[in-house]
């Protein structure tokens, strides 16, 4: 089941504070504890990462490795190459706002599989989306508290 999730996310931080956060894997699991369980970064380079990771989605943990596209300070892309979501690809676009924020338009194409299929897409979509959306939320809050 293929599923496209898009929104706006305003973050009241600087955009290379932001980016540098969401794409310090690394770091992910300490300042995104709700979301990721544990990022093993497999392979490092300049403008990419491949990582595992293990998240929770709807209260379950899933474990997936992502390649993740850098570039820096503007795009984020994440292509899932396996797990449940495998096949699935989120960009991630980060600008400044005119108040001295970060504005970030996420893009994603899921490819649902596994356990999470047999849900109907009426009742998927939103479940999706709200899971990524609280991803973008914790990001907000880590980056304020960060900055405090």
């Amino acid at each position: 089941m293929q599923i496209s999730i898009n929104f706006t996310k305003e973050i009241s931080a600087p955009r290379k504070l932001v980016f540098g956060t969401i794409t310090n894997f690394g770091s992910l699991q300490k300042t995104l504890p709700n979301v990721f369980r544990s990022v093993k970064i497999l392979e490092q380079k300049k403008d990419y990462a491949i990582t595992e990771e293990e998240f929770l989605v709807f209260g379950t943990i899933m474990k997936q490795r992502s390649r993740h596209t850098v570039e820096n300070p503007s795009r984020h892309i994440v292509h899932i190459i396996d797990g449940e979501l495998a096949g699935s690809t989120i960009v991630e676009n980060y600008s400044d706002s005119v108040d001295g924020g970060t504005t970030v338009d996420v893009s994603a194409d899921f490819n649902i599989g596994g356990i999470l299929s047999i849900l109907p897409a009426p009742v998927l979509r939103p479940l999706v989306g709200d899971n990524l959306r609280h991803l973008f939320g914790e990001l907000e809050d880590a980056v304020k508290s960060s900055r405090s």
